[in-house]
């Protein structure tokens, strides 16, 4: 073992010292776009939308608005696979802190996507990408024709008049 250097703790006694207190709020930068998609995007209706989907006892079931904000992460990130945004997810603060988790709160796998998608159907999942389309493209967020989340529900549809793909507000996507 090398020496360690004075003034310097053991490192084993470093481990065992009290941990540091770090929050994702203080991480998460206050200009940051997934502030700004919080603060624009009011995704509440999404609970009363998926309501009678869901039991009100058992298991307890993943929050449908988690999942709807990580089709937003997809979108916004141009992530097309379920794999890939879980794998993005856990490694990105922002996105984390975008979903409502903690550092140390494991996200979920990316099978329980595809049994939320199907337990929720085409009909839930286009009435929610329709109005978050609205929402975004009011807020400046996108504009364009053609909106994707993920290559297995990519719904596109004519947005006012306009047959281009859609862009993130940057010109990016």
């Amino acid at each position: 073992d090398a020496p360690v250097p004075d003034g310097w703790a053991d490192f084993d006694e470093l481990l065992a010292a009290a941990p540091i207190a770090v929050s994702l709020e203080d991480l998460v930068a206050q200009d940051h776009v997934y502030r700004h998609l919080e603060a624009t995007l009011d995704l509440g209706f999404v609970q009363k939308w998926s309501r009678d989907l869901y039991a009100d006892r058992g298991r307890l079931s993943i929050d449908p608005v988690v999942f709807f904000k990580l089709q937003v992460v997809t979108f916004f990130e141009g992530i097309r696979s379920d794999r890939k945004l879980i794998e993005t997810a856990n490694l990105n603060l922002a996105h984390l802190w975008y979903l409502g988790c903690a550092l140390d709160q494991p996200l979920l796998d990316h099978w329980s996507l595809i049994r939320i998608r199907q337990r929720l159907g085409i009909d839930v999942f286009q009435r929610f990408f329709d109005k978050v389309a609205d929402l975004c493209q009011d807020a400046g967020l996108v504009w364009g024709g053609r909106l994707r989340l993920a290559p297995h529900f990519a719904l596109g549809r004519r947005r006012r008049g306009r047959g281009q793909g859609a862009r993130a507000a940057d010109g990016q996507g």
